[in-house]
């Protein structure tokens, strides 16, 4: 049976006050902490979160193909051969997927198919490696060490920005404001209405930024310190406004997560856990 080490680590820290380089000048403040160190023999987090698709009842997958049922038709896409589908994603009227026309390797192409009418939008060859709805008709397809913002309804490129990391793996929609997308490398800050890409920090932690109406807030690993921390962000420039350590790692690990969440109007809760088999 497999037993892991686990490190946990919990703390509420206040956010600056002000504005402009007030912000940056009187940092963050830690309110409460606490760290334990326990053994278990099943993670609380999964290493590998399930990818929902939320498909719209009308549309069924089978081997190699799409089928979309409307009130009169029932259509049939072909999409590459038997298994080849990589990903697939609903971004406002469309259906859009991933898939490899050729055995072997990633995607080669991307397919965007109106659910409604079962019309086929769109069509094109470029490789990638999965893909995350946004918000309305926008698209982040991430490809081999770039990340591209697509319209979905045309399949057009509004925004594209070379990666360090590789692996979607948080999309921030707040209400308002900027969208947010976090690989394995990088924290992308995309222009909710035109697609564009606004500004990109390095990454180095596993989990999810947030955004708060002066900040926008991301977790630090140090692994040759073995120490994590949180930063922020100004929201329009990206530039950096302050740090805070929040303590150990433990040391080596194999598997990490940092998830930060608001506490409130003026602190945000930042819960860890560092865990080696």
């Amino acid at each position: 049976m497999r037993r892991w080490l686990v490190t946990l680590a919990l703390a509420v820290v206040a956010l600056p006050t002000g504005g402009g380089e007030a912000v940056a000048d009187r940092g963050f403040r830690v309110e409460l902490s606490s760290r334990s160190v326990t053994t278990t023999t099943s993670l609380p987090v999964q290493a590998c979160e399930p990818r929902i698709a939320r498909l719209p009842a009308s549309v069924e997958l089978d081997p190699g193909g799409i089928v979309v049922t409307t009130r009169t038709r029932r259509f049939r896409h072909g999409v590459g051969r038997p298994g080849g589908m990589s990903w697939i994603v609903t971004a406002g009227d469309h259906v859009i997927v991933g898939y490899a026309e050729r055995p072997g390797g990633h995607a080669d192409t991307i397919v965007a198919i109106d659910h409604r009418t079962g019309a086929l939008a769109w069509r094109r060859t470029v490789d990638s490696l999965f893909a995350a709805e946004l918000v309305d008709d926008l698209l982040a397809v991430e490809r081999a060490g770039t990340l591209d913002i697509l319209d979905a309804r045309t399949g057009k490129t509004q925004g594209t920005t070379p990666l360090a990391g590789q692996g979607i793996q948080a999309v921030c929609r707040p209400r308002r404001g900027d969208l947010h997308v976090k690989t394995r490398g990088d924290l992308v800050a995309i222009d909710r209405a035109s697609g564009a890409v606004r500004w990109v920090q390095a990454s180095t932690s596993v989990g999810n930024p947030t955004v708060t109406p002066t900040a926008v807030i991301d977790a630090w690993v140090d692994r040759t310190a073995h120490r994590f921390g949180i930063v922020s962000y100004d929201p329009a420039t990206g530039r950096r406004l302050a740090t805070v350590d929040l303590g150990a790692t433990g040391g080596w690990y194999d598997l990490e997560r940092v998830i930060i969440a608001p506490d409130g109007t003026h602190d945000v809760l930042v819960s860890a856990m560092f865990a080696v088999e």
